[in-house]
């Protein structure tokens, strides 16, 4: 197959000019036989995961026929790679609209955005990631809804599982990015949705964090300011609307996009009495029932000749209570032995009704609570960290989707890494064990957790004979599940005895992780379908994300899918140096030299922070994070700069300044 450039020929299409990246493909203009402008968009992975999610695609959006969504006219395939032929939108995104539109121009749009979801959404289909990108805006100023890529219906039976993250992070409720979720439910459109509105009448992201975990806790924790109080003139009943789609509960949220659409409708016409139409109802209906139950009231007291009936003996109050709450009391009063744990994890659905979670809920704080408690006085050993993280564990095994957020589960993995590091560097021990309970109970190290590398002191104990290659296997999966940053270098030459060989698929992934770093490129393409579509079982952090997506790029051949895959990195995690390194070199290769000096700037702040200046690996990084700046400085026009670059070169890497001196001898020469 040809390369895509404009002019080129796709199948009986030629290009004309990109237009984008969507979820799964690269989007063109092209030109059909018939000479009529078309969108055509091209499968970007070649993995069997990433061709079913494209085929399923085309169908979605073939069966949706709305004024507001792209028709699809055709589906292919050329040489091995699909391709969808659909109406072209020409205008622009809505991001752009954004910035330049006033809000009563763009509440229409939303409307009509709101208005082709709930026909989506009443047909079964779930689109998973709206946000401005994925709505286009033609030149008579009518919205339309792209981008099915991700999209869902409620026939899928085989969906990417529910705890991996499916669209962008801002607009993601709190269930998604939790991963508690049915990842068909039309309540993440919604809650999408009143994102969008909330920008439209503030301008703002309701929680406008850069980094994901500080996303995440403020998504499920936090509060977003009312609209009103960034923009005064917000009429009532939008905020009401807005407020309400943004319910940290799916089910406070209205039901579907056409219910919103019908407030948003309502609202714009003036109607904000719609928002409340069903409780003045209710008020309606007791104000009418009022004088009947009053005089029903009085009927029942006037004294009557009957003789009165027996009065029924008044039930125990146990009797009253859920029997299942009172079996599972019991079964968490002997939580610390197995079988009381497996009697706990046998069977989920027993344990699902309000009662029984509310127990849970409890019994998890009170535990968490409790183990800080302990680690924080120094009471804690191997043993006692490895069965009260058992009974945790089993706990959160348990627990309904949409109650498993973390509370104070972070700082308690935190506090359990800095436990073990502390036993390991005073030479105490490594409980491994204890950090293989932690690592199981999959929550991830919280957004201070930078600069814990468990690899870096695994290896080193590794190397000292401390640690042997089966428990340096065991540490390093127990770090990746962990979502532990492994440092500038992670896992440089590591031997093959240490690759883990076990079937689950934390195992599976590791040995494909470590053993890309010796260099078996083979194994690059494996990884980034992983990263694309990961498989049941395996949630990787954003950290051990952004990490793994550094370490395929050099296998990659497309330069717009190493930008995309750099670029999605950074979105989950904004402090990966590496992944900057990458983008500068991206931006150099593309000329964008102002560009490639910001990305590059950007990661030397980050590897000062994180203390990566330090050591060989160290060393090796921080100096050719350094060459690279000088390299970028130089092809900016930006002389004087790029000498004093050079200079810290020097003390950086002087093998790095002495190559970089001889292509450039006015380096050397400080003129």
């Amino acid at each position: 197959m040809s390369s895509l450039v404009p002019g080129a020929r796709f199948a009986s299409f030629r290009l004309l000019a990109p237009l984008g990246r969507g979820a799964s493909g690269t989007v063109w203009r092209a030109e059909d036989p018939h000479g009529r402008e078309v969108a055509l968009k091209v499968l970007l992975g070649t993995g069997p995961r990433a061709r079913e999610r494209f085929a399923r695609e085309g169908r979605i959006a073939a069966s949706l026929e709305h004024p507001g969504i792209p028709k699809v006219h055709e589906a292919g395939e050329l040489e091995g790679t699909p391709y969808l032929v659909s109406a072209l939108v020409d205008g622009s995104s809505l991001d752009e609209h954004l910035a330049e539109v006033p809000t009563p121009g763009l509440l229409p749009l939303l409307l009509e955005v709101a208005e082709a979801v709930a026909y989506a959404h009443g047909r079964g289909v779930v689109h998973r990631d709206l946000k401005p990108q994925n709505i286009l805006v033609d030149r008579e100023g009518r919205a339309h809804v792209a981008d099915f890529g991700l999209a869902a219906t409620q026939d899928d039976e085989r969906l990417t599982q529910t705890h991996t993250l499916i669209g962008t992070p801002h607009y993601l409720p709190p269930e998604r990015l939790t991963g508690c979720a049915d990842p068909r439910s039309p309540a993440t459109d919604v809650w999408a949705l009143g994102v969008l509105l909330y920008r439209v009448l503030t301008g703002r992201l309701p929680f406008p964090s850069d980094s994901f975990l500080e996303l995440t806790a403020q998504v499920t924790g936090a509060t977003p300011e009312r609209p009103g109080a960034l923009a005064p003139d917000v009429q009532p009943a939008l905020e009401a609307l807005c407020l309400r789609a943004l319910s940290k509960a799916p089910e406070a949220r209205p039901r579907d996009a056409g219910e919103f659409a019908a407030a948003l409708r309502a609202a714009l016409a003036g109607e904000a009495h719609a928002l409340h139409r069903r409780p003045r109802r209710a008020l309606w209906l007791l104000a009418a029932l009022l004088p009947l139950a009053l005089a029903l009231g009085a009927a029942a007291l006037w004294p009557r000749a009957a003789p009165a009936r027996p009065a029924r003996p008044r039930p125990p109050r146990r009797a009253l209570l859920d029997p299942r709450v009172e079996d599972l009391r019991e079964v968490l009063r002997q939580l610390a032995t197995p079988a009381a744990r497996h009697r706990l994890t046998a069977s989920p659905a027993r344990w699902a009704s309000a009662g029984c979670q509310a127990l849970l809920a409890a019994e998890r704080l009170r535990r968490e609570r409790d183990l800080l408690e302990t680690l924080a006085r120094g009471a804690a050993t191997e043993a006692s960290l490895v069965a009260d993280l058992g009974a945790l564990a089993a706990v959160l095994a348990v627990q309904a989707p949409g109650t498993g957020a973390p509370s104070t589960s972070r700082p308690l993995i935190r506090a359990v890494v800095g436990w073990f590091l502390d036993e390991v560097r005073r030479r105490r021990s490594v409980p491994l064990a204890a950090l293989e309970a932690a690592s199981r109970l999959n929550v991830w190290l919280d957004a201070r957790g930078a600069e814990v590398c468990v690899s870096q002191d695994l290896f080193g104990l590794y190397v000292s004979g401390a640690l042997s290659a089966e428990g340096l296997s065991r540490g390093l999966v127990a770090s990746l599940r962990l979502d532990c940053p492994s440092g500038p270098q992670p896992y440089f030459d590591v031997p093959a005895e240490v690759l883990p060989s076990g079937d689950d698929p934390w195992s599976r992934f590791a040995h494909m992780r470590m053993g890309l770093e010796r260099y078996d490129v083979r194994l690059a393409e494996r990884l980034y379908e992983v990263l694309r579509d990961p498989p049941p079982g395996l949630v990787l952090g954003p950290r051990v994300w952004a990490e793994t997506a550094f370490s395929v790029l050099t296998a990659l051949d497309d330069p717009a899918v190493k930008r995309e895959l750099i670029l999605a990195g950074l979105a989950l995690d904004p402090r990966c140096c590496s992944l900057y390194v990458a983008l500068a070199r991206e931006r150099y290769a593309a000329r964008d030299f102002p560009g490639a000096v910001e990305a590059i700037e950007r990661a030397l702040a980050l590897f000062r922070e994180q203390g990566f200046d330090r050591g060989y690996a160290g060393e090796f990084t921080w100096g050719l994070a350094h060459r690279i700046w000088v390299e970028c400085l130089v092809a900016a026009g930006e002389r004087q700069r790029a000498l004093e670059a050079f200079l810290q070169l020097r003390v950086a890497s002087p093998n790095e300044a002495n190559r970089l001196e001889q292509r450039l001898p006015w380096l050397g020469s400080g003129r």
